[in-house]
């Protein structure tokens, strides 16, 4: 038998960005943009507009389009969230409310980024190069006392893409771009279950819910392929445009769940009376998002440079 955790996942999202106000919000929470140190510099401004550099080639695999040699590019970029939440409450079996701490903060932990591009060129026209990044983390720890443990006590997701690229310029001021993307994904789920309650619904007497946490740690992996496309047009010699799209890909997580049934009486109690909370299987599926951005570079003089990003995720 395999715990099936499509569910549990969904509530992992939800608490993984409880500062967020919208479905947009929330599925931009594990979406990186961080992939370069200079387009961090410009606020990622113009980042699909920018052509000629490997490093960019995050952003639109056009990016290695206009390479003249071996070009590699090495960067590393952090993030450090701040996180909070407060007066937070919560009901088990819809009327039990849910005891410990309702405010606190710091559940999103800091994460570093790297991101190692290369390209070359092959002949006039044609480039190839390949990029290893992250597009998709996260890593959030609640308070095993927080009134949101029963959710996601804590989670990770770790993604790593290696990512083919090719490049070719179909006419004076226009380069196409397209890459392959294997996306390995890893997710680990610390979780903690109401054993308690799970016995008093199962009419089994001298439990309270809330009074019997059961420990739970889930986790797995999967290797999946998506896409990416993009192109740069050069419009003037002052203006420079860039668009690119990143598929959506479905991960299909298989892994084991284990429980910590010594922490728990009404787990103990459980297992022995229906051979709840065994150790065995895990599986779940979820996708990362497609993602659609335009950006432009405009030269107003000699000393300036205006840019301008758009993105879309859905």
């Amino acid at each position: 038998m395999k715990w099936d955790a499509r569910r549990f996942v969904a509530l992992l999202t939800i608490s993984g960005a409880v500062d967020a106000a919208s479905s947009t919000a929330i599925a931009g929470g594990f979406a990186i943009e961080q992939q370069n140190a200079a387009a961090l510099g410009a606020a990622f401004a113009g980042a699909q507009a920018r052509g000629a550099d490997p490093g960019f080639a995050a952003y639109n695999p056009a990016a290695i389009g206009g390479v003249d040699c071996l070009d590699i590019s090495v960067s590393a970029t952090g993030v450090a969230a701040t996180s909070k939440y407060r007066d937070a409450q919560g009901l088990l079996l819809g009327s039990v409310p849910i005891s410990g701490e309702d405010s606190g903060g710091g559940y999103m932990r800091p994460a570093a980024i790297p991101n190692i591009s290369l390209a070359r060129p092959l002949g006039e026209r044609l480039a190839v190069g390949l990029v290893l990044t992250s597009h998709f983390g996260l890593k959030s720890d609640f308070s095993a006392d927080s009134v949101l443990r029963y959710q996601a006590q804590s989670s990770e997701l770790l993604s790593l893409a290696a990512s083919p690229t090719i490049s070719f310029k179909a006419a004076d001021g226009l380069t196409l771009g397209a890459s392959l993307r294997l996306q390995y994904a890893d997710l680990s789920i610390g979780a903690i279950i109401d054993a308690a309650g799970v016995a008093a619904a199962s009419l089994i007497t001298g439990f309270v819910p809330g009074t019997s946490d059961l420990p739970a740690e889930f986790g797995g992996d999967d290797l999946s392929l998506g896409f990416a496309a993009g192109f740069i047009a050069e419009v003037s010699p002052r203006l420079t445009v860039g668009g690119s799209y990143s598929s959506k890909i479905t991960h299909d997580i298989e892994g084991d769940a284990r429980f910590d049934i010594a922490q728990s009486a009404a787990a103990r109690v459980l297992n022995q009376a229906a051979g709840l909370f065994a150790p065995t299987g895990f599986s779940t599926e979820f996708t990362t998002p497609a993602i659609a951005g335009v950006g432009l570079s405009y030269r107003a003089c000699d000393c300036l440079t205006l840019l301008a990003s758009a993105t879309w995720t859905g």
